[in-house]
């Protein structure tokens, strides 16, 4: 989004308070700073596109020597946050995976029963993933455009369960869909910076629990068993 990572510091600032009800479609970053500079302040978002707020939900701190903020700052500030009654993909890459897995959730259920559209699904997080953690090229720095901005990062946890978790619930008694996550898993594993590499065997450790509940015949689980990722890295 253009911002700079959060930094913890004793006084998170002045709270600024949602006005409306909805999900944060878009962020004016150019007002924000523009704001931001004219209280010769930071602001710490609270939120990303893709949050519901309301009006008792902080949306941002102002991080000011002021005491006291301009109703106006405030007003233009709230103004920066686009909000609406559903979420967008503009800004929203989480929402494009909760789309992604209600096609393969929808799919797996017994009146559609086609598990290959799920598997196709499950392919495409693969290359989703790999370009979402690709490496930056060597030299290559964050391009840092609102530096009074501070913009909370996604958390990796959090995209994993959006992509994986509904699939593996719905598919937990198909072979091949959890075999497809396993092996999908082991992929991304590969390439994924090392803080971020226990997710990936936690999700695949749930994703095998609940085919342990769901699968009947024990060759099915066994055969999955070899293949899943959080056995096969010693976890």
């Amino acid at each position: 989004m253009g911002g700079s990572p959060i930094i913890e510091r004793e006084n998170r600032g002045t709270p600024i308070y949602s006005s409306e009800f909805g999900y944060i479609q878009h962020l004016n970053m150019e007002r924000l700073q523009e704001v931001a500079t004219q209280l010769k302040g930071i602001i710490r978002l609270n939120c990303r596109p893709g949050t519901f707020v309301s009006p008792n939900r902080v949306i941002a701190y102002i991080v000011s020597a002021q005491d006291e903020i301009p109703i106006d700052d405030k007003e233009k500030l709230t103004e920066a946050f686009i909000i609406d009654k559903s979420r967008s993909f503009y800004a929203d890459p989480r929402f494009g995976l909760i789309a992604l897995n209600e096609i393969a959730s929808r799919a797996l259920s017994p009146a559609i029963n086609d598990p290959g559209t799920a598997i196709s699904i499950i392919n495409s997080y693969v290359r989703l993933f790999h370009l979402w953690f690709k490496k930056p090229d060597q030299g290559a720095s964050p391009n840092v455009k609102y530096n009074r901005i501070e913009v909370p990062e996604i958390e990796a946890s959090d995209i994993f369960d959006d992509a994986f978790r509904p699939i593996a619930r719905d598919g937990a008694n198909n072979i091949e869909v959890m075999i497809r996550i396993q092996k999908a898993l082991t992929s991304i594993y590969t390439i994924v910076p090392s803080d971020v590499k226990e997710v990936v065997v936690n999700t695949s450790q749930e994703a095998y629990e609940r085919a342990e509940i769901a699968l009947q015949y024990a060759k099915d689980l066994e055969l999955l068993k070899q293949e899943s990722l959080h056995f096969n890295v010693g976890t």
